[in-house]
């Protein structure tokens, strides 16, 4: 079954991309950040509850592809990326548990396999920043732009190693191209997708 998995920092428009193909013959997954019993914690201590928060999110996405897999025939696009969880446990965890976390990510790629187009929302941490902060969400009220940061690097280096593997990528400029508010924009930003699926 044919997937996209959408990937980008915190706030990128991750989901707002996959809400634009609600209506069509895509089926849209969207990551229920809220029932990871460690989200909430880990944004007030990172250190000490990273690995269970980054197993955690990878074996839900794991779960969600699984389960949309039996939804049988239709393109799944997800708000969320195998690519992305990769990059945050690079930022976020120890080498010892890096190295228990990647092998735990070998297992699920190794049953799942890649997805047949990566989306790469990028924008700058100050943007994403200010967009986190637009949202209010209280868990993320000491996000720092380091984090993010941090997060934008990592992510960019673990799309060039899916890009140097032979993934099929598509990046998008998310800071520029308005797809949330310009319904022009919108249909420019799916028929690209589709172009890059093909």
């Amino acid at each position: 079954m044919r997937r996209i998995e959408i990937c980008g920092g915190i706030a990128s428009g991750k989901t707002t991309l996959a809400l634009l193909f609600e209506k069509s013959a895509f089926l849209p997954v969207y990551e229920d950040f809220k029932s990871n019993p460690f989200w909430e914690i880990f944004y007030k201590n990172p250190p000490n509850y990273a690995f269970e928060t980054e197993v955690t999110f990878s074996l839900q996405h794991y779960q969600q592809i699984k389960t949309a897999f039996d939804d049988g025939g239709r393109v799944i696009v997800s708000d969320f990326s195998t690519v992305l969880d990769r990059a945050y446990a690079h930022v976020s965890l120890e080498s010892d548990q890096l190295q228990t976390y990647l092998a735990v990510h070998s297992q699920i790629m190794s049953e799942i396999g890649a997805p047949d187009l990566l989306v790469h929302l990028r924008r700058g941490a100050d943007e994403l920043l200010q967009r986190v902060r637009n949202r209010n969400r209280p868990e993320e009220a000491a996000m720092r732009v380091e984090f993010l940061e941090s997060l934008n690097e990592s992510l960019h280096n673990r799309v060039e190693e899916a890009r140097a593997s032979g993934q099929k990528t598509l990046i998008i400029d998310s800071e520029v191209r308005k797809f949330a508010y310009d319904i022009d924009e919108a249909q420019r930003t799916i028929k690209e997708v589709l172009e890059a699926l093909a």
